[in-house]
């Protein structure tokens, strides 16, 4: 077993095998008392749909692997050594990259916002629909798979990245054509607004009620995206609104550790939610009456 095969398997799974069981869940992200110290509060959080960990005493995290290492303060090798020790695969992370390897996606038609599904979709999300079709539109696409030959037609909601793909959402799958890339939408150049995810920024949108953000806005589309991100040292001001997730605040902490001007308005906007989206469609107070 290799530190990428290892890294497949799921952390939360990995500590239950060790008899170390969450203290709290809230969706997919599991606190816990960290083992390798007395723990009266639990500061080490797992996001279970990212299969990464944080500690949130110090903002230590990564993979399986890193955390095998911090429990045993010993070396990779030896944490291998550990994982390969329990009944535990990669079976136990089932990958979505690995499913979707012999499918490719073709894009039919891209038009404006229309279906009657789409705009209930854009209502239940609770984006106001003005704001949504300034940004995203309404695409069809096939999915091939290539061992089969089998075609399966969709059609969903398109957000076009800085390469020319798409991001693609409807209520029941979730996907994007390739290249994955950011998404850079001009504006002041004095500051940086950077989210997560489309849903997001379009949250953000209609919790403020404006149709645009005053500085420049990138969208990751995914947190691998935070590589490919310009360099930020010309902006005064850098705002981030990634997940509360535990691989969200690995990533708020690498921005802000590297760039000390960032600030973290998801912890200031949306503390105890996972996101801005899910902030606006669970609060009960709407945007017009923020205080």
């Amino acid at each position: 077993m290799n530190c990428t095969q290892a890294n497949q398997i799921s952390i939360v799974s990995f500590l239950q095998e060790e008899g170390i069981n969450p203290v709290k869940r809230l969706g997919s992200s599991y606190s816990y008392h960290a083992p390798w110290r007395k723990d009266q509060n639990p500061s080490l959080a797992v996001s279970q749909s990212k299969n990464v960990w944080i500690d949130h005493s110090n903002g230590d995290g990564g993979t399986l692997v890193d955390l095998v290492i911090k429990m045993n303060n010993c070396t990779p090798a030896k944490a291998l050594e550990i994982i390969s020790g329990t009944r535990l695969t990669s079976n136990s992370l089932p990958s979505r990259k690995q499913k979707e390897d012999f499918h490719s996606i073709e894009i039919k038609k891209i038009q404006p916002i229309q279906n009657i599904a789409l705009i209930q979709y854009i209502q239940i999300r609770e984006i106001q629909l003005a704001t949504a079709t300034r940004y995203i539109t309404e695409a069809y696409w096939w999915i091939t798979n290539e061992e089969t030959g089998e075609i399966k037609k969709y059609f969903g909601l398109a957000f076009k990245n800085d390469s020319g793909s798409f991001e693609l959402r409807n209520k029941y799958w979730k996907g994007s054509t390739s290249p994955k890339a950011i998404a850079t939408i001009p504006g002041n150049p004095e500051s940086i607004n950077i989210f997560e995810g489309f849903f997001d920024f379009l949250s953000c949108l209609t919790w403020l009620n404006v149709d645009h953000l005053n500085g420049t806005t990138i969208v990751l589309n995914s947190l691998s995206n935070i590589k490919k991100l310009p360099s930020l040292l010309n902006f005064d001001k850098i705002n981030l609104f990634l997940d509360n997730s535990t691989a969200g605040i690995v990533a708020t902490n690498q921005i802000i550790n590297a760039y000390p001007n960032a600030v973290n308005q998801s912890a200031l906007i949306y503390p105890g939610y996972e996101d801005f989206n899910d902030f606006i469609t669970n609060k009960e107070m709407k945007p017009n009456e923020k205080e």
